[in-house]
């Protein structure tokens, strides 16, 4: 690794010190949210962006650039349209900063617990800008999961307690509990090859769960803590149909700490390799498709997808 660990460290100390602050200010708002308060909608699914999300990226950008200053370039969802920019008129190996300011906004709006704060540093290896640490935060529960490349993936609760994040052990896809986020339904999905697509309804089909509803329902809709409930053992793979670098960064290197692996699509490249979470530079507010595993029930879902589409043809 060619990055700097002692900044790594000064990074991860800053997020754990930020996240309550960011959290407070998510609080501040939940459960007074209202029309005049939501900014703009995203997406064909008019996810909102509410002033909650404004404030905390106001607040991120502010403290970052004062404890940091150009030692740091941030990448986020409210940051994306200056990111060329800045990375073009700095030194390519400076690190940089993917947060998504407030993940889970829709769950936010609607007053439901699952929404976090999703904080991650990227720094130069040999594939590009690859994850080096990861914080997540539950501004309900006060909860922290975190990791760095060199340490164990960890999860504190409101109370102090540590424990050690690991994966399940379940090695049988079809006897494994899955969780699918359906929630772009309409969306695609590249499994196993570059050139097949499925839709998510196919891939249910796959899962043999017909139950698309009771599925759907389980979803938390949010990247972070859908990744954390694999982390965690909770959950032994998560399917995301479309979510951007900074809904999936933290969470997969704590993943990959915890013995998970992330399968990232890149436009049409094959997900039968895991690999550590790299930054897509050239186009940095783009969406990719993911699946996220324990570890270990890889080859029985590759096997499994490839069978059903072979059968299919």
């Amino acid at each position: 690794m060619n990055g700097d660990k002692t900044l790594r460290e000064e990074i991860l100390t800053f997020y754990m010190e930020q996240a309550p602050i960011m959290g407070g200010i998510a609080l501040k708002y939940f459960g007074n949210i209202n029309d005049s308060q939501v900014v703009k909608k995203k997406g064909h699914l008019d996810d909102p962006v509410t002033i909650a999300d404004t404030e905390i990226s106001d607040h991120i950008v502010s403290s970052l650039n004062k404890e940091f200053g150009e030692r740091v370039i941030l990448l986020s969802e409210e940051s994306a349209k200056n990111f060329g920019y800045k990375r073009a008129i700095s030194n390519e190996k400076i690190p940089i900063l993917v947060v998504d300011e407030l993940d889970g906004t829709l769950n936010f709006t609607k007053e439901k617990e699952h929404f976090s704060i999703l904080l991650g540093m990227a720094e130069t290896w040999r594939n590009g800008y690859e994850m080096t640490a990861g914080v997540i935060y539950k501004p309900l529960t006060r909860e922290f999961y975190f990791a760095t490349i060199d340490s164990d993936a960890m999860h504190i609760t409101e109370d102090g307690e540590r424990e050690v994040l690991q994966t399940s052990r379940n090695t049988n896809f079809l006897q494994g509990k899955t969780s699918v986020n359906v929630a772009i339904g309409r969306q695609t999905f590249p499994v196993d090859y570059p050139d097949e697509y499925l839709r998510i309804a196919d891939i249910m089909k796959a899962f043999q769960n017909d139950n698309v509803e009771q599925v759907k329902a389980n979803s938390k809709f949010s990247a972070g803590l859908e990744i954390m409930d694999v982390a965690s053992g909770k959950v032994d793979v998560y399917l995301s149909a479309k979510a951007a670098n900074w809904d999936y960064a933290a969470a997969s290197l704590i993943l990959e700490q915890a013995n998970g692996c992330s399968y990232i699509a890149r436009k049409r490249v094959q997900l039968t390799t895991p690999m550590s979470w790299t930054l897509q530079m050239d186009k940095p507010a783009a969406y990719y498709p993911g699946l996220f595993t324990n570890g270990h029930i890889d080859t029985s879902f590759f096997k499994h997808m490839k069978q059903y589409l072979s059968e299919q043809k």
